[in-house]
């Protein structure tokens, strides 16, 4: 049977008969606006998948979970496949970047915490002078995911369930896929190459930002630059 939608009031003109589908459509589960995770997530969906357990989204408790590792080795891209992956399940969910920039100051601080509560609020000029501080906050099976490189912050608190998830670098598979992703055109790889290949992911550690730019800059360049740049 088809579906229908009972409006307050019956629209005027068609631009407000529009205007009102829109926003069903927005406020619906059905709709996404999903956040750019990376070009080439080489390595992400397995890093979800222990993600996703820890998550327990199924669970009814508050819980935070901290995605810990040196800078450059996927931390937020890690976040962002998540954040696309079960935002759909909770009915208000936002999405904060640069939070250790932008926290260095009160105002900033305030201002995140704006944007934080105007996500999950319909009210968009929500203003605050306190920040949330209190675990109470919450409602129950709320999810909490932050990236950190000190797993000193996560602090154990009363009413919130803490777990630590360390990425690890990228596997030598792993590493050398994405790398030849950035680094030859229509991935393709001339024998010539293979030995600076090598070097290169050995240079990066296995670290997906060092293979990215360091892929990105070989990229059409020739044997002797390639050996120039890696001081072979």
């Amino acid at each position: 049977m088809p579906e229908y939608v009972e409006y307050e009031h019956t629209p005027h003109t068609e631009s407000e008969f529009i205007q009102q589908i829109v926003e069903e459509i927005s406020n619906s589960k059905l709709y996404r606006n999903p956040l750019h995770v990376a070009t080439y997530p080489v390595g992400v969906n397995s890093r979800m998948e222990t993600l996703e357990k820890l998550l327990d989204i199924e669970s009814n408790d508050v819980r935070m979970i901290g995605i810990s590792g040196i800078g450059g080795i996927g931390k937020t891209t890690i976040a962002k496949a998540i954040y696309n992956s079960i935002s759909y399940e909770f009915k208000a969910k936002s999405f904060l970047e640069n939070v250790r920039e932008r926290s260095k100051t009160h105002i900033g601080i305030i201002h995140l915490q704006e944007e934080l509560l105007s996500n999950i609020s319909q009210n968009k000029i929500l203003k605050i002078e306190t920040l949330l501080r209190q675990c109470d906050c919450f409602a129950s099976g709320s999810r909490i995911i932050m990236t950190t490189r000190y797993k000193s912050l996560l602090v154990k608190r009363n009413g919130l369930s803490t777990y630590d998830y360390g990425v690890k670098e990228l596997n030598e598979y792993e590493a050398t896929k994405l790398f030849r992703n950035h680094a030859f055109l229509d991935n393709k790889l001339y024998e010539d190459y293979l030995e600076l290949e090598k070097k290169a992911i050995h240079y990066a550690k296995g670290l997906p930002l060092a293979l990215k730019v360091m892929g990105a800059d070989l990229c059409g360049k020739t044997i002797n630059e390639w050996k120039d740049a890696l001081d072979y």
